[in-house]
């Protein structure tokens, strides 16, 4: 029998045919700055991924929010099947990727962990948004 490591190797390399190799980030909020009411700084770490970009379907708007079904109506929403082997960081709602020339923030995700512990693959939707000019020049903290 396979192990759950051996299961995420076999995603890894299955996504990787299809897929598309992205990098996902994390934005870390500074200290608050009473000054301009926001955060002094923004950071960043990143961590690489490949996904299969997916459009999403009827069946996949029966498990949305209002806020999310106004998106997929709108052309701002896509489904990703993440590999989490290789990556850095499991992924998280507010991450952050860029594919399509625009970026997407993950607004729903659920991850298959069979054992708990191992994270398989990810099925997240993401969300087209803006980001502030503070956040786009966010500086990279290394993992």
């Amino acid at each position: 029998m396979a192990t759950y490591d051996e299961n995420a190797s076999l995603a890894l390399r299955l996504i990787s045919e299809k897929g598309a190799a992205l990098t996902f980030k994390r934005f870390i909020m500074g200290a608050f700055d009473p000054v301009t009411g926001g955060s002094a700084t923004i950071t960043y770490i990143k961590s690489p991924a490949v996904a299969v970009i997916l459009p999403v379907n009827k069946s996949d708007s029966s498990r949305m929010s209002e806020r999310l079904i106004e998106a997929l109506t709108q052309g701002r929403l896509r489904k990703l099947l993440i590999a989490t082997k290789g990556m850095l960081f499991e992924p998280s709602a507010s991450d952050f990727t860029e594919f399509e020339g625009s970026y997407w923030t993950i607004a729903g995700l659920s991850t298959l962990k069979p054992d708990g512990v191992t994270p398989i693959i990810c099925t997240a939707f993401v969300e087209r948004v803006n980001l502030s000019g503070a956040q786009v020049a966010a500086t990279e903290v290394p993992l």
